[in-house]
């Protein structure tokens, strides 16, 4: 993807069971609830628990912010009209990265595989995308079995920065077309 303003997702796509769409303003409360302040949740993402909900609004506002410039694609998930996680589609050059989280009740449950595999296979159908792919902390298992049921597959292990600075051994994941 040599220009940015050829890679531009929808607003909106929907699965069987969700709707993963363009974040707003009023989402901040409900995420914030759902997921951003549990240390759970916090310590498999490159950010700490937030402890007040204008953190989470200042959050939201840079990923409206970041959709808007076309520097990322931070999608909402919604089930059962409530939202419950995020994912983000990163462009760069030829290819796509992906970060994603969901509220801890949700683990376990297919939806992050569903939301997941729906914006991989949007991605790799756009003819400026020529890879997918996913790093994580190695210990979190959880989410490479998300991963691994979108069909990527394991690359290399390098050392990466947890959300406390420290380095850790992460997991890097692709999928190309």
């Amino acid at each position: 993807m040599s220009d940015r303003d050829v890679f531009q997702p929808p607003e909106r796509i929907e699965t069987e069971r969700l709707i993963l769409r363009k974040a707003r303003l009023s989402d901040a409360a409900i995420l914030h609830d759902a997921y951003m302040t549990d240390p759970d949740v916090a310590k498999f993402t490159s950010w700490k628990p937030r402890t007040d909900v204008r953190q989470s609004e200042m959050w939201i506002a840079h990923c409206i912010k970041q959709w808007e410039r076309a520097e990322s694609f931070p999608f909402v998930i919604e089930y059962e009209s409530e939202p419950i996680g995020m994912v983000g589609m990163h462009s760069m050059s030829d290819h796509i990265s992906f970060a994603f989280v969901i509220a801890k009740p949700f683990w376990g449950k297919g939806i992050m595989p569903e939301a997941l595999s729906a914006l991989i296979d949007w991605a790799l159908a756009q003819q400026c995308v020529n890879r997918v792919q996913i790093y994580f902390l190695a210990d979190n298992h959880r989410s490479q079995r998300v991963i691994e049921k979108c069909g990527l597959e394991y690359e290399y292990t390098f050392a990466h920065p947890d959300n406390l600075g420290e380095p850790k051994d992460c997991k890097m994941y692709s999928k190309v077309r």
